[in-house]
């Protein structure tokens, strides 16, 4: 008869330890309530917005890195896919503040992968064009060009004008720096086109002055003088008075 109660009791015993364990566990991403998903990512955000502050304002980026990465273990947690891809470009910007530009190459590329699985194709492209300005910052410009060519044909498909406006311009960048001015000149004057289709009269100005600093360089005075001519037309219409002050210098 003892023997019998004892194993009834033992049997009690880890019914309730079975019954506490149940009550205390720890869901996973897959099973947290929404509450739960909606307080982490809160916080995930709140991380990740003072990561930005110490980052963009250049006060502290090994601070924003650990932010960032904090934010990164929470959006993870809940599984935003989206917002992870975001903090890879976010660190990968870091480190170019930092000038470490082989753990930016690491983490934009990171990014890329989520983003093309993710089908985020607006995201992409802006990806690929920061990846071809790390690669012309570090003189890799065949590399540098295979990432802006990626990030312009994606453009096309998004329709992202803006986009292709900055991937132009970096693609003549890099051309530039290269010592091609030919090439340069032939992707700013793309570049060009598509802001005047847009009207983008700062992005007008620029480019004209651009082309002609370009033909000054390389020789062409008389086209020099006929795009600097062009970017005169405009250089009232512009609000920005460090603009205006360097092209009356």
């Amino acid at each position: 008869m003892r023997a019998y109660k004892n194993s009834f009791t033992i049997l009690n015993i880890l019914f309730i330890v079975v019954f506490l364990a149940s009550c205390t566990h720890i869901p996973d991403a897959n099973t947290k309530t929404t509450s739960q998903k909606e307080y982490l990512s809160k916080k995930a955000d709140s991380l990740y917005s003072l990561g930005r502050a110490y980052s963009d304002d250049s006060l502290n980026q090994e601070r924003a890195l650990e932010l960032y990465d904090q934010s990164f273990k929470l959006y993870k947690e809940v599984g935003n896919r989206a917002r992870m891809a975001t903090l890879y470009k976010r660190i990968g910007f870091a480190y170019d503040y930092l000038e470490d530009f082989t753990r930016e190459k690491e983490y934009l590329k990171k990014a890329l992968k989520i983003n093309t699985e993710i089908d985020n194709k607006i995201e992409s492209a802006i990806i690929l064009n920061f990846l071809g300005i790390t690669y012309t910052i570090t003189g890799d410009l065949d590399s540098a060009l295979i990432f802006y060519e990626r990030g312009l044909y994606i453009s096309e498909i998004t329709a992202d004008t803006a986009e292709m406006i900055d991937i132009y311009q970096n693609i003549g960048i890099a051309y530039r720096d290269a010592g091609n001015y030919e090439k340069a000149i032939d992707n700013y004057i793309k570049a060009l086109k598509y802001c005047e289709i847009m009207e983008y009269v700062t992005g007008i100005y620029d480019l004209n002055l651009n082309i002609a600093l370009l033909f000054m360089e390389n020789g062409d005075l008389n086209m020099a003088l006929s795009y600097c001519n062009k970017a005169s037309e405009y250089v009232n219409k512009i609000e920005d008075l460090r603009k205006l002050t360097n092209f009356y210098q």
